[in-house]
């Protein structure tokens, strides 16, 4: 996911914040935190419609006309993964969060990831964007950081019924 063994080893046990955007949703990137760019800004090439055949995209499966219709959003780990990703890691500004990465994954036919070219940035600021269709993000962070999410950015228990959409810029957590 991270795309990098030795960066990726510092984030294991920690926290991973994923949401999904929808093809009609704004997709420009604003900064989660102020810091900077830690290393290279990456962008690894992935799969294109890709679905794991475990959430009813099996070309043998009985209703192959009518795939689970939570499966898009079931299967974000997985696309996470796989799909075209953009990946930056940040030293946030604020101690208490330190290290953390940036995931900006395409879904489906997106592989437009194009990050700006900033060596720093401020909370909100905007530093990329996708160009078409639906995606999703991750917030990553190293153990030991203490999270608590908001409520609305909370998931819904069932993901066919999303809650409602936050904001750009809403609140999704605070260091505690």
């Amino acid at each position: 996911m991270l795309g990098d063994t030795d960066m990726a080893k510092q984030f294991v046990g920690g926290t991973v914040f994923q949401a999904f955007l929808s093809a009609d949703s704004y997709h420009n990137w604003h900064a989660p935190v102020s810091g900077s760019y830690v290393g290279q800004l990456k962008v690894i090439p992935g799969t294109y419609y890709s679905e794991p055949l475990l959430w009813g995209f099996s070309p043998d499966a009985p209703d192959k006309a009518n795939p689970d219709p939570g499966a898009d959003e079931l299967s974000q780990s997985y696309i996470a993964n796989n799909a075209a990703r953009g990946v930056a890691f940040i030293q946030a500004d604020n101690p208490k969060i330190g290290l953390m990465a940036l995931v900006m994954v395409g879904m489906a036919e997106v592989s437009s990831i194009d990050f700006d070219p900033l060596s720093s940035f401020t909370k909100g600021q905007e530093i990329g964007r996708f160009h078409f269709g639906g995606s999703t993000h991750c917030l990553v962070f190293r153990p030991g950081i203490d999270l608590t999410f908001a409520d609305a950015a909370i998931p819904a228990p069932d993901v066919t019924k999303p809650g409602p959409r936050l904001h750009v810029s809403s609140e999704l957590a605070t260091i505690n």
